[in-house]
């Protein structure tokens, strides 16, 4: 999302700070190991597609505002073929 502060709008709406906030992700396999070095502190569920060219990843932890979950989508914007849900 290009306008972060949007988002930071409509989550300070929808969350009560600090909240478990869950991430969905799906990426093409060969970005995975780029997206799990970014996602390290996160503990990562794994659902393959069919013809296992993509991913997808869920995640998420308690974090204490809506700064720290627009931190996560940005350090995922450049990896090649990500797509945030």
């Amino acid at each position: 999302m290009k306008n972060y502060d949007d988002l930071r709008e409509l989550l300070d709406n929808e969350y009560d700070w600090p909240s478990v906030y869950r991430f969905k992700v799906i990426v093409p396999l060969e970005s995975l190991k780029e997206t799990e070095n970014i996602l390290s502190d996160f503990i990562l569920q794994y659902n393959y597609s069919k013809t296992k060219k993509f991913v997808s990843l869920t995640f998420g932890k308690e974090f204490n505002n809506a700064d720290e979950v627009i931190y996560v989508y940005q350090s995922l914007k450049d990896v090649k073929g990500v797509m945030t849900l």
